[in-house]
């Protein structure tokens, strides 16, 4: 069979097989990345045992795919609802992130790993997912809630910082001295900040002169180009493609006209594209690695990885809940809501992976440690809601 009809069949039985698991989620409650990344390490051990790969387009449409939906996740958002919620919010976030980076440490002490392993580990556990979160808050009605709104402004705060850390991990494999390193955070959130208010500023301007052109989907295809120039750039200059798509989007949303109909355009493209991402981190499981480790060892590192990522959020964001006077329920509902993690954390961990900061026992754990936090964080969550008056 020609090559190109190979990739084509392949992105066919993909999308059929992503859309499906969507379904079963549906069903049976549970977010689809638990469906998609178990399929893809289904695919990684037919790749060990039959020699079947995938083709390097897929990894390429995912690349787009998760562009897009962090794309669409700042276009949920906005500027001034992260400058809003700054003061509040903002403490509970860093409280996380402080203690995603310490538990980092602390696993790479105890598992004899070197301290930028620990790092690395530190980052994929600071990067919140709150989606499930809120769809508990919503079904039981309390989506209104002071829990709530702390929960997703400090997850707006957490994701903007994972993704610079996330940029931190791209360079600091080749960092030249520790000066030019402590200055790559700064550097990236300095970036993020100039996108997303450049954006929140011209954006308007120039979508109308886009627009003014009559051309067919002219301000949507301006739009998405736009993103994809700003992703390219990022990776050039050493950051994640996503740290700028995510901060274009916030920007954009300050215009919720455009932003209204260009999420429109851009929702067919991610629902096609952004599962072959999630397919793909579960698929770059070195299974023939895998085989020569004891399963023991395996679900140790993996349990350990698992709690240590739950502790960190849950007592970083804890303490820092209390310091803002809220009472043990609030604090605990808190914690508990921004345990989570799912795109950003599997693209921390897929870096890192591809960087070879971890290994692949460690890289297994993250993912481990990703699903457990999505199918275990809502039934916690929900007891607790529920006896929220």
């Amino acid at each position: 069979m020609p090559p190109t009809e190979t990739w084509l069949l392949e992105i066919a039985v993909l999308i059929l097989v992503a859309k499906l698991l969507e379904g079963l989620s549906k069903r049976i409650r549970l977010p689809q990345v638990v469906f998609l990344v178990t399929f893809g390490v289904i695919l990684s051990v037919f790749k060990y045992s039959a020699g079947l790969e995938l083709s390097g387009i897929i990894e390429a449409l995912a690349t787009l795919g998760i562009v897009l939906l962090l794309f669409m996740a700042g276009l949920e958002g906005s500027l001034r609802f992260l400058i809003r919620g700054f003061r509040a919010a903002g403490l509970i976030a860093f409280g996380g992130i402080i203690a995603s980076l310490a538990f980092g440490v602390i696993a790479s002490i105890v598992l004899g790993l070197e301290l930028i392993q620990g790092f690395a580990l530190g980052v994929v556990f600071s990067a919140t997912s709150v989606s499930v979160t809120v769809s508990v808050f919503e079904e039981l009605g309390k989506i209104d809630s002071k829990e709530a709104m702390y929960i997703i402004e400090a997850a707006v705060i957490d994701d903007v910082a994972g993704l610079v850390l996330l940029s931190f991990l791209y360079t600091i494999r080749s960092a030249i001295n520790l000066l030019y390193t402590s200055l790559i955070p700064f550097a990236a959130l300095a970036i993020w900040f100039g996108t997303a208010f450049l954006t929140s500023k011209y954006a308007d301007g120039l979508l109308k002169e886009v627009g003014r052109l009559g051309v067919t989907r002219g301000t949507e295809a301006f739009a998405i180009a736009i993103l994809f120039l700003l992703a390219f750039i990022a990776q050039e200059v050493g950051l994640a493609s996503i740290l700028l798509a995510y901060a274009y989007g916030v920007g954009l949303a300050s215009h919720r006209y455009f932003a209204k109909k260009i999420a429109s355009s851009s929702e067919i493209l991610i629902a096609i594209f952004a599962p072959l991402f999630f397919i793909t981190v579960g698929y770059k499981l070195d299974v023939s690695y895998l085989m020569t480790v004891s399963v023991a060892a395996i679900i140790g590192v993996s349990a350990l990885i698992t709690v240590l990522g739950f502790l960190s959020k849950l007592l970083g964001c804890y303490i820092a809940s209390r310091a803002l006077k809220l009472d043990h329920r609030s604090s605990l509902v808190i914690s508990i809501g921004m345990i989570p993690r799912s795109e950003v954390a599997m693209i921390a961990a897929a870096t890192a992976y591809s960087l070879e900061l971890i290994n692949t026992s460690i890289y297994t754990a993250c993912i481990v440690m990703t699903l457990a936090s999505v199918i275990i964080s809502p039934i916690v969550l929900r007891r607790l809601v529920e006896s929220i008056k």
